[in-house]
């Protein structure tokens, strides 16, 4: 018996870790409905593949892979699996999601792929043969000079924008971390004034997006590109630590969990303007009149993204650097799929199934949730002519002279 016992604890221990050959584990988790979330973590080496076997995946109907990362990784379809090849040095989240029956599936995969040494093997057995091993952490001669500053305003998140002070007449030059470049385009915030959007100079030098970790110490060493090597270190590290999105996201959906329950309990929600929205409970139920709030609060708190059009006639939506590279419950600024994530987070909270629904137009974006066995949709989207604004009425900034945020430190070895 104390033997069965034991086999069964492994058994079960096994099912909940998730352990695949390659030494990473999966953390499985339902979500809303009866959708399941497969979370796994794998590491490549530059030009090979990985081989992913999917639950049921043979008789998947609506299947939707999104990749983050094109540049980084390709994805194909293969029956029953997945296959993911690396193309360049970097990261890409993969998110496979599909339908068996009446089961939702999802996966998540993140993916990193690094430079291989001569003898350097990932788990499948594929090797990089011919390529060096990692760069010496050793300062190399560089042809050019090097200075760089962490400019993001807020608390930093998934990204930071760097600015790189530098005489290199073309940008070629790359931030590494774990072998990895972590390097990518910046967002075009449309008040920087960018010299050339295609390298991203700005005056003095160029502006740079780094991929971050969560609720980690991040550090990213700079090399300047080299023909026929993988760079040469600058002898500049960058230190960012960075906060938990969904931590505070959560501290932040409980805070409005409290003022909705509040609105609820007097049984009416009171706009700005003075207008009283009804919360019948008695007639509608306690959850449902929490979602009628915080779609009302939504609506009346938060404003859209500005949009406008610009100098050439094109419709864009207005990404300022210093507000817009924040959290969205400090910016107070969302766009369709901003205030249906809000949504379904709230339902999560209280234990509703939800979907993100598209609505069909455009490319706006609702939540739809199941209360009491029927599907109820929730827009909580400002509208967005009322955020239109001129093509350049907004300050543009001079980003030489913005501060180091607090939570980078910049190392010169």
């Amino acid at each position: 018996m104390r033997r069965l016992r034991q086999i069964m604890i492994m058994l079960i221990a096994f099912l909940v870790i998730g352990i695949f050959a390659d030494g990473a584990s999966v953390t499985t988790y339902a979500k809303s409905g009866k959708t399941k979330v497969t979370k796994k973590s794998i590491t490549l080496y530059k030009g090979k593949s990985k081989k992913i076997k999917l639950k049921s995946f043979k008789k998947a109907k609506s299947v939707k892979i999104k990749n983050n990362g094109k540049s980084v990784v390709s994805v194909k379809r293969k029956a029953g699996a997945i296959v993911i090849k690396s193309k360049r040095l970097g990261r890409a989240t993969v998110t496979v999601s599909y339908k068996v029956k009446k089961k939702k599936y999802q996966y998540k995969i993140k993916v990193k792929v690094k430079r291989g040494g001569a003898n350097s093997s990932g788990s499948n057995g594929s090797s990089s043969t011919g390529t060096s091993s990692k760069t010496s952490k050793k300062k190399g001669k560089t042809k050019y000079s090097y200075d760089v500053r962490v400019i993001s305003q807020g608390t930093i998140y998934s990204d930071a924008m760097v600015y790189v002070k530098t005489d290199n007449p073309d940008g070629s030059f790359h931030f590494e971390k774990e072998d990895c470049i972590v390097s990518t385009a910046p967002k075009s915030y449309i008040n920087i004034s960018f010299i050339d959007k295609k390298t991203y100079s700005v005056p003095g030098g160029y502006l740079v997006n780094v991929i971050l970790d969560e609720s980690s110490d991040n550090v990213l060493e700079l090399y300047e590109n080299k023909k026929g090597t993988f760079g040469i270190y600058t002898g500049i590290r960058v230190k960012i630590q960075t906060g938990c999105f969904d931590k505070e996201e959560q501290v932040w959906i409980q805070q409005m969990y409290e003022r909705a329950s509040g609105y609820v309990k007097q049984g009416y929600y009171t706009s700005p303007n003075g207008s009283k929205m009804t919360l019948p409970v008695e007639d509608i139920g306690e959850k449902h009149c929490m979602m009628r709030a915080m779609e009302a609060m939504v609506l009346d708190d938060f404003k859209y993204l500005k949009t406008t059009y610009d100098q050439d006639g094109e419709y864009v939506v207005v990404s300022e650097f210093g507000v817009s590279d924040q959290p969205y419950w400090k910016t107070m600024r969302v766009t369709c799929l901003l205030t249906t994530r809000i949504m379904r987070k709230f339902a999560d909270k209280l234990g509703l199934p939800n979907e993100d629904t598209y609505a069909g137009y455009g490319d706006h974006h609702y939540a739809t949730v199941i209360i009491d066995g029927e599907k109820v949709i929730f827009d909580a989207s400002p509208s967005s002519k009322a955020s239109l604004v001129e093509y350049g009425s907004w300050k543009m900034l001079d980003v030489t002279q913005l501060p180091n945020n607090s939570n980078a430190v910049i190392i010169k070895d």
